[in-house]
This record gives C-alpha cells, sequence and structure tokens, in this order.
C-alpha cells in the first residue's frame, strides 16, 4: 500500500505553487495632511489611533501645524490632526475657532450701567460718587 501511496500529496496543493509568502504591509511612518490626509507609505498599516500614532513616531507633513480642517483618519474611525510640535485628537481647528480661543479673557466680563468695583468676597460694591 506504501508503493500506490507514494508521490501522493496529503493537501489540496503543494505549498509552494503560488510562490513565497507575501510579507505583510509595514506600519504607517507618516502621514500627509488633507481632508482627510493619507498614511504613508501606500498600503501600510493604518495606526488605530492616537496613541498608536504616538507610539509609532509617525511623522507629519508638512511638519508645520495643519490648516483648517486637515487631519488623518485612524482605523478606529478617530481623526488626528498635527499641531506643528504634537499630534492631537481632531481636525486642525477651525480659523473661527483658534482665533476665538486666543481671545478669551480672564477679566470678568463689563457689568452694564458700568460703576463699582468686586470686593474680595465677589460682591459688587457700590460706586462712589
Amino acid at each position: 500500500m506504501t508503493d500506490i501511496m507514494r508521490g501522493y500529496y496529503d493537501a489540496s496543493y503543494p505549498p509552494d505553487i503560488y510562490g513565497p509568502p507575501i510579507p505583510p504591509p509595514p506600519n504607517a511612518t507618516g502621514a500627509t495632511a488633507g481632508t482627510p490626509g493619507t498614511w504613508t507609505p501606500a498600503g501600510c498599516v493604518v495606526p488605530s489611533g492616537l496613541a498608536q500614532t504616538i507610539a509609532w513616531a509617525v511623522v507629519a507633513s508638512p511638519a508645520t501645524a495643519w490648516t483648517v480642517g486637515q487631519n488623518v483618519v485612524c482605523t478606529d474611525a478617530s481623526a488626528i490632526s498635527w499641531n506643528g510640535t504634537a499630534w492631537v485628537a481632531g481636525a486642525a481647528p477651525l480659523a473661527e475657532e483658534a482665533a476665538a480661543e486666543s481671545q478669551l479673557s480672564t477679566e470678568p466680563p463689563a457689568e452694564p450701567g458700568g460703576g463699582g468695583t468686586v470686593a474680595p468676597n465677589g460682591r459688587k460694591r457700590k460706586p462712589t460718587v
């Protein structure tokens, strides 16, 4: 019986019928700004989120802060962007939002009618005449 079975291959196809195995794609090494942007190199494994992008040391292109709305999308469907020094969650801020944030004041708003000051206990003092 062993003579009959000689040369018989036990699986569907021999392992080398399709050629050598294909290596897995590389991890992303770069990200190019866009709406949405792209990961590089082409066909790479995309990071799962902000933490993995940082862990893989992905390089942003351009290296300056990305402009309004530019981002790349991770496999968890989150958008991340480059602020010029670090990866941050979300798309690059809209111009109006960035301007509003830079104009935020720590001073309390002026009250209509003016007059008076605020005492250390938080109560309003009456204006002096």
